[in-house]
């Protein structure tokens, strides 16, 4: 339609009139509709920048029929791979870069030819959407049988629900959106708990029809979670911007993490056994991708540090762990060695077998919410 309205343009105005090289059919129409819909919708203004937008789509079948001739006559234009030979049958990949470029080879009389003069009605739908409303905060996992996110195997399920579901499920209803995308700052293993101050998530609603929350909609929000449930918890709800989105991810292996761990020892253990462990610090791991994550995290060797241990004594056969380690360490190979695949682990340290039965996190170092401290 643009080079349509270019052509008639010049040829009642002038060969030599200049227009612009971008969408200003567009543009024109944009504004246009922008000033009727004002007025529809007084008192509302028009603003570009609105968080709020509607969408108009238009359909001319006559469009159709023409990109169809500029396949039928450029259809190397309209191949998946820019400079592939055609094939016959291939189906044409049509779009506004495709359509481009075959404009770009007809001549004035191509377009006249294969763009006539058209005053057929268009047909066109209205969309409403709101942009994106973004909800930080932190949560508790209380439960060693819950996975972070839904856990499927060879397209089988594996349990009943997830920490992203529990949470989702209540805030996408509250805000009427029509989907909504979680992330987090790492996660836990299904058999892991989350403790401390809770692992930082964001979730972003998709067109939400409750474009923002109060701070006592945002309370009230929390205790709908809180209550639904006894695995999960979440505190320190906060509606923030979507730059917030980079920091979950930045400096991902410079964050620090705090666990404890049950271990259990092979070899009777007396209090004063586990004492020298309070003088390790900062130790340089070397760590392959463990054997039980094989199967999609890719094979390399990783430096790692644990920055401090220390152990306190449960009984002859077992003592829990506290550590504080670099994010990404992988803390059930530390302890009993993954067969030696991390170097050095605890197993070497205190030079007899130990393994872990239960891991906890403790804390993830990190201001979050980001106004928060």
């Amino acid at each position: 339609r643009k080079t349509a309205v270019g052509l008639r343009l010049r040829s009642s105005l002038g060969s030599s009139l200049l227009l612009p090289e971008e969408s200003y059919v567009k543009d024109l129409l944009r504004s246009r509709l922008a000033g009727l819909l004002q007025k529809l919708l007084a008192p509302l203004e028009h603003d570009s920048g609105s968080p709020f937008q509607i969408v108009l789509k238009f359909d001319h079948e006559g469009c159709r029929r023409e990109c169809d001739a500029l396949v039928r006559l450029w259809p190397e234009s309209f191949s998946r791979v820019t400079g592939k030979r055609w094939k016959r049958g291939r189906k044409a990949d049509v779009n506004n870069v495709s359509v481009k470029r075959a404009l770009e080879k007809a001549t004035a009389q191509d377009c006249e030819r294969l763009l006539p003069r058209t005053e057929d009605l268009c047909s066109f739908s209205v969309e409403y959407s709101h942009k994106p409303l973004y909800v930080a905060g932190r949560y508790n996992k209380f439960s060693r049988v819950l996975p972070q996110t839904p856990w499927l195997i060879d397209g089988v399920r594996k349990g009943e629900s997830s920490v992203q579901e529990l949470i989702c499920a209540r805030v996408a209803e509250f805000v009427s959106a029509d989907e909504t995308k979680f992330s987090s700052s790492g996660r836990e293993d299904v058999d892991v708990r989350m403790l401390g101050s809770g692992r930082p998530f964001l979730l972003e609603l998709v067109n939400p029809r409750k474009p923002s929350l109060a701070t006592e909609e945002l309370a009230l929000l929390q205790d709908s979670i809180n209550s639904s449930t006894r695995d999960i918890a979440v505190r320190g709800l906060a509606v923030v911007g979507r730059e917030t989105a980079s920091l979950l991810k930045e400096g991902e292996e410079d964050k620090q993490k705090r666990y404890s761990a049950l271990i259990w020892t092979s070899q009777e253990l007396v209090p004063s056994d586990v004492d020298f462990l309070a003088d390790i610090k900062d130790l340089k791991l070397q760590q392959k991708t463990p054997i039980r994550v094989l199967h999609r995290r890719t094979l390399a060797t990783r430096e790692r540090t644990v920055y401090s241990l220390r152990g306190e004594f449960a009984d002859s056969h077992h003592f829990r762990l506290f550590l504080s380690t670099q994010a990404g360490t992988y803390i059930k190979e530390f302890v009993h060695g993954d067969f030696g695949r991390t170097q050095p682990n605890l197993r070497g340290l205190m030079g007899q077998e130990v393994d872990i039965l239960t891991l906890d996190v403790e804390e993830i170092v990190l201001d979050w919410p980001p106004h928060s401290s």
